[in-house]
């Protein structure tokens, strides 16, 4: 599970509502907020499968060899669950982006505070299946 933020301004990329094998982009869920700064959040999900077969790519690997180049810190993207422990090694080999773990609950708890202090409408649309 992925949420991007794209701050007002940058395009978003375009994403087709399924994409892969299990990839999903969720249309419904684009949130726009104003806090700290106008942006439009949307969330991606899928299985991490294959995220090991793409992430070893030589053909991957070298279309972000520039972002390595010039001795530029890595960026760094906050990361909850186990995916954080268990891929970070190798986002920072492919991508040279450093996954930092954050406790999953704590997370979700942080976000219904954000989107509280939002005062979101959106989120009267959301539901959680039982299938996850």
């Amino acid at each position: 599970k992925l949420a991007l933020a794209i701050p007002d301004g940058i395009s978003a990329p375009a994403l087709p509502e399924k994409f892969g094998f299990s990839g999903v982009a969720d249309r419904k869920l684009r949130l726009h907020v104003s806090v700290p700064h106008p942006m439009s959040i949307m969330f991606l999900q899928g299985n991490t499968d294959h995220l090991e077969k793409v992430l070893n790519d030589g053909a991957f690997k070298r279309s972000f060899a520039s972002s390595q180049e010039g001795g530029e810190p890595p960026r760094k993207i906050v990361a909850a669950g186990g995916g954080a422990h268990k891929y970070g090694p190798l986002f920072m080999e492919s991508l040279h982006v450093e996954l930092v773990p954050f406790k999953e609950m704590q997370s979700l708890v942080d976000g219904l505070i954000f989107l509280y202090h939002q005062s979101l409408t959106a989120v009267t649309d959301f539901t959680v299946r039982g299938d996850g």
